[in-house]
């Protein structure tokens, strides 16, 4: 998405640049998407909010549609120790602070096993994690917390008050399309 930004600005959709930050180091070439966005509606803190409401109406082509988009939304990382993601849900919160209706959501999921081992990785390969769970005491906390849950998740994101419709979607099937060509269809 974030290569496709211009293209897709040119037909009414908009990746914002407010909230979307470059990961440092060893994963510069990373992008947590627009994470900041969740951790800032959890803290009550609307600033980032501001500048993305400005980016919307400063389009040159009005803005049909804004695609937020944070693999870490669904992370253990919003979450205290025992809490699921149903519990917290920065989604809701999100969705709750900036006063959103009839959201369209479209989740992709990779297979579970899949997502656990490349969310590992990252936990355990980031310079910046000073402490990790064994493999077994992650994958542990993920199914605890709900993350490993899809069809919990789907049903958590579909009765969200301030939810209209819902697309749910394989990455490996998105990655095949192509993500402009996906989201343009």
């Amino acid at each position: 998405l974030e290569e496709s930004r211009i293209e897709l600005s040119k037909n009414g959709i908009l990746y914002p640049l407010a909230g979307c930050g470059r990961d440092r180091g060893v994963r510069r070439e990373r992008s947590p998407g627009h994470a900041l966005l969740f951790s800032k509606a959890l803290k009550e803190d609307d600033t980032i909010l501001l500048d993305l409401a400005a980016e919307i109406e400063n389009q040159i082509e009005p803005v049909h549609t804004v695609i937020l988009s944070a693999e870490n939304v669904l992370s253990v990382m919003f979450l205290e120790e025992g809490q699921t993601f149903s519990e917290v849900n920065p989604l809701e919160c999100l969705l709750r602070r900036i006063g959103a209706r009839n959201v369209e959501i479209v989740g992709v999921f990779r297979e579970p096993e899949a997502w656990a081992k490349s969310y590992y990785r990252e936990v355990a390969g980031n310079p910046f994690n000073y402490f990790f769970d064994s493999p077994p005491a992650f994958l542990t906390k993920l199914k605890r917390s709900g993350l490993l849950d899809y069809d919990g998740l789907k049903l958590n994101m579909s009765s969200l008050p301030q939810v209209g419709t819902t697309h749910f979607a394989r990455y490996e099937d998105i990655r095949a399309e192509g993500a402009e060509q996906w989201f343009l269809n």
